[in-house]
């Protein structure tokens, strides 16, 4: 049987009198972000994952991203032009 979720109101107020929560949403959302977001470079390998290697592909393709060598060779991506190259793929 499946459970019923519990009611938007009711879970705002359990963030909103719960400092303990509070505390740890906050932390949560700052590891989710800077693991994807705390560097301005990203590997090819992740850029794939996060936006899809066809898409990365394509935006390569039509000059709307440009890949970057590393030191090591690798290539990388700013996240800022991926972000820039999905706004503009949806025009």
């Amino acid at each position: 049987m499946r459970t019923k979720s519990p009611p938007q109101e009711s879970i705002q107020y359990a963030i909103a009198n719960n400092e303990h929560l509070q505390r740890f949403l906050a932390g949560a959302i700052d590891k989710a972000v800077n693991d994807n977001f705390g560097s301005p470079v990203v590997s090819q390998s992740k850029a794939y994952k996060m936006f899809g290697r066809a898409n990365v592909e394509r935006w390569k393709h039509l000059g709307m991203l440009q890949e970057r060598r590393s030191e090591s060779g690798r290539i990388k991506y700013y996240i800022q032009d991926l972000l820039q190259a999905q706004d503009k793929s949806f025009y």
